[in-house]
């Protein structure tokens, strides 16, 4: 019993020691207890500074904030500890009271998705951010790294900086240290005391100074002033808004635009030259005064070169004009045009070769903008157009005609009212119809009248007057739009009525707006009818009109038609813009899309999202930089927002309860021509209702973003009413249980767009998803009117948690209603990600899974949260079904050879999409070979927050697809005999003077190197695998039958080695053979060898083989003989020993010649020599090595008198076995001979003085 007592406490003290929830650690004076874990000593307090002696480490999802309850005197607090900081998935103080962190020696790190109110900073402590948004400074005498974060304030880091997709609202300094920012951007000044900035998609715009050194900026927009002290710089693919460059000792501008007409740079350099390469520069540009600003390629420079320009036509003050067409002589408009129907159901379109505006038909508004940038200063437009206006009908009245618009380019096109409107104008109507969207001029061609009319809503204008040409000026919404001059009664008319035959009359008009000069804009209108331009409107200044708003930076031009109760066709034709200056438009946002929860309050900001669309489902956002004005008034911040990656969260006050409507006034880049914005309230499906209410009392819901399926500890609701003195939020109701109707919404993805329906969890318990079904729920609110919960959802996504308070009849607040609603991001733990081939043992050892550069499934699934600590996302987490991105990006990093290439995994990018498993298959390939982890990063925030990285378990082997041979070294054959001339006799062996040397090259499917593969243990191919073959006969010579001369080789493995990474290099054997086969019919003239080897295969333990054989050809310095060796016949007297001489011969085509090249063959007479008969004489000798292919006294004879038992005269046969290649058919027997003479003793005994003689041969 007592054991088992023991295992029970046990048991519960392990559960206790596990912890489900995060903690909620909070801060109150002169108590320590509620601080986190300080690693060495205890909490201390001095005024506002906590002290712990150690190093503080957050769980994951833990929060730390000041208390605020009543009588809580602590505001900002600091919280110090000298050996550092680690946050995982933490939310550090709030908006209301900061906390700010100090470290000494030791590092601050921060990973998963943390928030930090207030200032950080370490002295000898580096500081490491990942996925962390500081509302603070940062400073330290170390170094910064940090990787998708955002910071509100300045960072000072001495050693250097390094940020990567993160957003910088101040400035940026390192004192002793490079800067390397890799995208995101920098709001302030970029300043390195020392060392390079170096700058790859980021943002700049406050200027970079590297006070000892140069910068390199690529991929970016910048603003303000550049500095490089007396070292080069460099920008490429940059559009620099305006400001200076100065210090640089030269600089090179490549494909991007400096400045504009409206903001030119200054440039200058202190020893060399300004080189511009296919850009453009607006302003003015200096160089020393013996150097020049080079101008390459389409570069321009508008503005002044000092001293000179190279060409010197490069620099201009004015741009010519510049002209583009449209003949319409196409069926369909194209991307160069974005067109629009107000009113009616016709949409232009060409017809007939022209562009047609309207049909003849009742009220009818469309507008046609044009997809370019017009600057409007120092710039010159000339419009020029044909103008078709007819109806067939006899008793048509002829209406009502076409505008020319210019607007500002900051507003998203939307045309005006029809009928006499004309598409620009506002009218008085049951919809109050505003004018056209940022219209800054109209100019319209208005056949029936009533554009000069000031009626239905129109302001000024002398009245109706048909078959005129007519001017308004700047509006917004119903105001403005003022009429400024016109002209009427024009002959002939502007339309053709009753036109049985088709569009006419097809006059041809030109507009110009002179903005040459700053600060105005000479309006002209001219109309040719067949004789000639004349004259309809004078020369006049439309910017200096009463009432006219400022000319635009840039303007848009597009062109309306309308009909009203009349109609007419219209259309034009042979359209001819010319500009000064004409820029092409940037990408467009598609539209942007508010989600935001409709109640508000008069006390509190009330939080949007806005997003950025880059298509009209909004499945994609626009990630590059985006600035936006919004209306209504009172954004903290500023009415201008900025969004960065695709999305950003700001906050509306609104001081007065009512209704209001939420706008874009303007954007940077603007929005495509005529879209739509679109709203997302209370989870509702997306329209155009974009209303918002904020009223002085409700709820405040606060629900900070969590981790799907491990939620939040701490969630609260606060009561609150607006101090009708303060003006701010105080409680409604205090100490007290309330009844809470709680329900959720989906907002993102919506209700309509799920793929499952999870509910959200309070306290454990299920709650509604919608008001109808509201789930009462008892809370306690304390002396702040606040009640503290449980809240949690399993799945992913923007989601809205609502209250509502109605008390009854009997409560002491009888009446009162109380709404308020909170949005949160429930966002994956992480990802599971599944290649199929993971290896435990992560090395060479791993099977072979996949060859690289060939596809293979990658299964990825977002989960939620299982428990603190989790490394592994594939055990036991479960999915989040909804969670969808785009753009998800993939990339791998190598496990094994540890200092191996990651490879490039494509696709680079995937759109995740959701799913009720949330199961994601891609077909990628790996380019590498080893074994790697694969990950799945998201390129942009996840509804404003940072996404955890997947990473999966060691995979692979991948392998080569093949490999790739390449000849280094052709190799160079050997001749058997290099005494004097080189030559080998035919059958004689022979081999390599240098060995051939082959590589061989691992590549990947798409024949990229595979560098990988060559590191310890992933080579699988050994030196036994390689097979070189030869021909089995010579390229060229043939025998004397007219075949080819056959040959011999005997290959053995070589020597395999590595060159370089992925590459292999082999050298054949230099114990390799070969010969030329000796027959009766080889007995030719001499040749060069002229033969192929081949490299035939080379397949390793893998299957991995060649590609394609590699034939080489080695050289051959000597050639091939049909030799011979030849006894002479010798003659000498019985008492003398008598010597023999052998030469060797070689056959020259037509008889045998002596061989003098042959100083190499060693003969050995006293062993080898065969005698018939052998009882007459021995064989004394001799052994030795021909000299100029002759070997005098070769054979040694002993005189027969001198040998016992044998007769003393007579003849004796000679035979010498010679090898293959020196024997010869002499018998013609068809067989070859071994070389033979005749020794005669005692034949002929002459006189005593001659010692011997001998008989020479005669052929």
């Amino acid at each position: 019993m007592r054991r088992c007592s023991f295992l029970l406490l046990a048991a519960l003290l392990l559960m206790a020691s596990v912890r489900v929830w995060a903690v909620d650690y909070v801060i109150r004076n002169g108590d320590t207890s509620g601080l986190p874990f300080c690693s060495s000593g205890s909490w201390t307090q001095s005024g506002t500074t906590f002290t712990c002696g150690g190093r503080v480490t957050l769980g994951n999802g833990d929060t730390l904030r000041v208390s605020e309850s009543a009588g809580e005197i602590l505001d900002d607090v600091t919280l110090q500890a000298p050996a550092g900081f680690e946050l995982n998935n933490n939310v550090i103080g709030n908006s209301n009271k900061r906390i700010h962190l100090s470290a000494d020696y030791g590092e601050l790190t921060a990973n998963g998705n943390n928030s930090i109110f207030g200032d950080i900073s370490t002295r000898s402590g580096a500081i490491n951010l990942n996925g962390t948004s500081v509302q603070g400074s940062i400073d330290t005498d170390s170094t910064l790294t940090m990787n998708n974060g955002r910071v509100s304030g300045d960072i000072v880091a001495d050693n250097g900086i390094r940020l990567t997709d993160t957003q910088v609202s101040g400035t940026l300094t390192a004192v002793s240290g490079s800067i390397v920012l890799r995208g995101g951007d920098v709001q302030g000044l970029v300043r390195s005391n020392c060392c390079f900035i170096d700058a790859d998609g980021t943002g700049l715009y406050g200027g970079a100074r590297s006070e000892a050194n140069g910068f390199n900026i690529r991929n970016a927009t910048i603003e303000g002033g550049f500095y490089a002290a007396n070292n080069a710089a460099e920008l490429t693919n940059v559009d620099m808004l305006g400001g200076t460059i100065s210090g640089a000792s030269s600089l090179e501008v490549n494909d991007s635009t400096l400045g504009s007409t409206s903001s030119p740079v200054e440039i200058t350099t202190q020893s060399g030259a300004i080189t511009l390469n296919d850009s453009q520069a607006y302003g003015d540009l200096t160089t020393p005064n013996w150097s020049s600003v080079i101008a390459n390629g389409t570069s321009v420079v508008i503005g002044t070169c000092t001293p000179r320009s190279t060409p010197t036509s490069a620099c201009m003050a004015t741009p010519p004009l510049t002209c583009l067409s449209d003949d319409f002589g196409r069926s369909a408009l194209g991307d160069d045009w974005v067109v629009s129907t107000f009113s009616g159901g016709f949409s232009p379109s060409i017809r007939s070769g022209r562009l047609l505006l309207t049909e003849d038909a009742d009220q009818q508004s469309t507008a046609s903008t044009l997809q370019r940038l017009f600057p409007a200063d120092n710039n010159k437009i000339v419009v020029e157009f044909d103008h078709y206006a007819w109806s067939p009908d006899i008793f048509g009245e002829g209406a009502d005609g076409i505008t020319l618009v210019f607007s500002d380019a900051r507003v998203t096109p939307q045309a005006g009212s029809y009928g006499g409107s004309l598409g620009y104008a506002q009218r008085t109507n049951s919809r109050n119809d505003d004018g056209f969207a940022g219209g800054w001029l109209g100019i319209a061609l208005d056949e029936y009248g009533n554009f000069s009319n000031p009626t239905e809503g129109r302001i000024g204008g002398p009245g109706f007057r048909s078959d005129s040409v007519t001017v308004r000026g700047s509006g917004e919404g119903t105001g403005g739009y003022a009429y400024i001059t016109g002209a009427h009664r024009l002959n002939p008319s502007i339309d053709t009525r009753w036109s049985w035959f088709g569009a006419n009359p097809g006059y041809r008009y030109r507009i110009t707006i002179d903005a040459s000069v700053a600060g105005t804009a000479i309006l002209s209108v001219e109309r040719d009818t067949g004789r000639g331009f004349t004259e309809l409107i004078a020369p006049l200044d439309v910017a200096a009109v009463s009432g006219q708003s400022a000319i635009p930076e840039n303007l848009l031009l597009s062109v309306t038609g309308s009909t009203g109760d009349y109609s007419n066709n219209h259309a034009i034709d042979d359209l001819e813009v010319c500009a000064n200056i004409i820029n092409p438009m940037d990408a467009l946002v598609h539209h942007f899309e508010f989600y935001y929860s409709s109640r508000a309050l008069t006390c509190s900001p009330q939080e949007v999202l806005i997003r950025a669309c880059a298509n009209a489902d909004c499945s994609t956002l626009y990630t590059d930089p985006v600035e936006l004005t919004m209306a209504p008034g009172g954004w903290e911040g500023g009415d201008t927002i900025s969004i960065r990656g695709g999305e950003t969260t700001a906050a509306l006050w609104h001081t007065t309860p009512e209704s209001v409507d939420l706008a874009v006034r303007s954007s940077q880049p603007l929005s495509l021509a005529y879209s739509t914005n679109l709203c997302i309230k209370d989870g509702q499906p997306a329209g155009t209702d974009c209303s918002m209410t904020f009223s002085d009392s409700g709820f405040i819901v606060d629900s900070p973003d969590f981790t799907a399926g491990q939620g939040l500890a701490s969630a609260s609701i606060q009561a609150v009413q607006k101090d009708d003195s303060s003006r701010q939020c105080v409680p409604a109701f205090a100490n007290v249980r309330k009844d809470i109707a709680l329900w959720g919404d989906y907002v993102s993805p919506a209700a309509e767009n799920r793929v499952v329906s999870w509910p959200l969890l309070v306290n454990g318990r299920e709650i509604a998803m919608n008001e109808t079904s509201a789930t009462t729920t008892r809370l306690s609110f304390d002396a702040t009117g606040t009640a503290r919960f449980r809240l949690n959802y399993n799945d992913a996504g923007l989601m809205q948690l609502n209250a509502r308070y109605r008390a009854d009849s009997s409560a002491d607040d009888a009446g009162a209603e109380l709404n308020g609603n909170g949005r949160f991001v429930s966002v994956p733990a992480g990802f599971c990600l599944h290649t199929g081939g993971e290896c435990s043992q992560a090395d060479s050892r791993c099977e072979a899974f996949a060859v690289a550069g060939e596809n293979f499934p990658l299964r990825i699934q977002a989960v939620g949260w299982q428990r603190d600590g989790d490394t592994d996302m594939c055990q036991g987490n479960r999915p989040t079904p909804s969670f969808s991105q785009p753009d998800m990006t993939l990339s791998s990093a190598v496990v094994s050879p540890s200092t191996g290439s990651d490879g490039v995994v494509t696709p680079a990018l995937y759109q995740h999409t959701a799913a009720a498993d949330n199961i994601n298959t891609v077909t990628v390939n790996q380019s590498e070979a080893g074994v790697f982890n694969f990950i799945v990063r998201a390129r942009s925030d996840y509804y404003g927050q940072t996404l955890p990285e997947g990473v999966s378990a060691p995979s692979g082997r991948f392998y080569p697809h093949h490999f790739s041979a390449r000849v280094l070294n052709n190799g160079e054959l050997n001749a058997a005999c290099n005494a004097a001339g080189a030559f080998t006799y035919t059958g004689q062996s022979f081999g390599w003077l240098t060995a051939p040397r082959l590589q061989l090259t691992a590549q990947n499917a798409a024949g990229v190197t595979t560098q990988n593969y060559t590191a310890a243990g992933f080579r699988k191919l050994e030196a036994t695998d390689i097979r070189i073959g030869a021909v089995t006969q010579d390229n060229q010579t043939v025998d004397r039958d007219g075949n080819a001369m056959l040959f011999n080789a005997s290959v053995f493995s070589g020597l395999l080695a590595v060159s370089s990474p992925g590459v292999l290099q082999y050298d054949l054997s230099a114990t390799d053979a070969f010969y030329y086969d000796k027959t009766l019919t080889t007995k030719i003239a001499p040749f060069s060898p002229d033969l192929t080897f081949s490299l035939n295969s080379a397949t390793d333990s893998d299957g991995v083989s060649l590609q394609a054989r590699a034939d080489f050809l080695p050289e051959a310095g000597f050639d091939i003989r049909y030799g011979r060796l030849w006894l002479n016949n010798a003659y000498g007297p019985e008492t003398l020993d008598l010597t023999m001489d052998m030469e060797a011969e070689y056959f020259d085509g037509s008889e045998f010649v002596s061989n003098t090249d042959d100083s190499c063959w060693h003969y050995d007479a006293a062993a080898q020599v065969v005698l018939s008969p052998d009882n007459i004489t021995q064989v004394a000798g001799h052994s030795g090595t021909l000299v100029n292919g002759l070997a005098e006294d070769a054979i040694l004879l002993r005189a027969p008198v001198n040998v016992a038992g044998g007769q003393d005269t007579g003849e004796v046969d000679v035979t010498y076995p010679a090898p293959l290649w020196l024997q010869d058919d002499v018998d013609l027997d068809g067989v070859f001979d071994d070389p033979m003479g005749t020794a005669s003793f005692g034949v002929y005994r002459g006189h005593d003085r001659i010692i011997y003689w001998r008989e020479k041969k005669g052929f």
